[in-house]
């Protein structure tokens, strides 16, 4: 993988998880309202992050980007303890059923980060597709 895209998956990762993420849970608690408004915001950053990198490289490249920056996201979800999901509804469900759930969770976040970065890939190779007609 080329070192710029790497560089682009890290940049859009510290602004999905820091600004989208951290700011975002902040702003919602502060100015009352509902964290999953911002869902759409973290698709665009995952688009972006595949329209950049597919600007620098392939277009799969962007799918990859749109993945790595949802995967990132996830993990980090993950790892605080899947802020969001009802403790109380986890405690009464079968053992292993949390981990299964943060799993899938994981998975999915990931699959649709890949699709949010094609189209953004997409993006970027018709933008880059010279005119049909010649301008004289």
């Amino acid at each position: 993988m080329p070192a710029r895209v790497i560089r682009i998956i890290l940049i859009f990762a510290l602004i999905e998880v820091g600004i989208v993420g951290f700011g975002g849970r902040w702003a919602a608690e502060r100015l009352a309202f509902e964290y999953t408004t911002l869902l759409p915001v973290a698709y665009l950053v995952y688009a972006l992050s595949g329209y950049f990198a597919a600007r620098s490289s392939s277009m799969w490249y962007g799918a990859l980007a749109g993945a790595a920056v949802a995967g990132i996201d996830a993990f980090v979800w993950a790892v605080l303890g899947a802020p969001g999901l009802d403790p109380q509804t986890s405690a009464q469900a079968p053992a292993g059923t949390f981990e299964v759930i943060v799993v899938v969770t994981g998975l999915i976040v990931a699959l649709s980060g890949a699709i949010s970065g094609l189209l953004g890939g997409f993006a970027a190779r018709w933008r880059r597709r010279p005119s049909a007609r010649p301008l004289t």
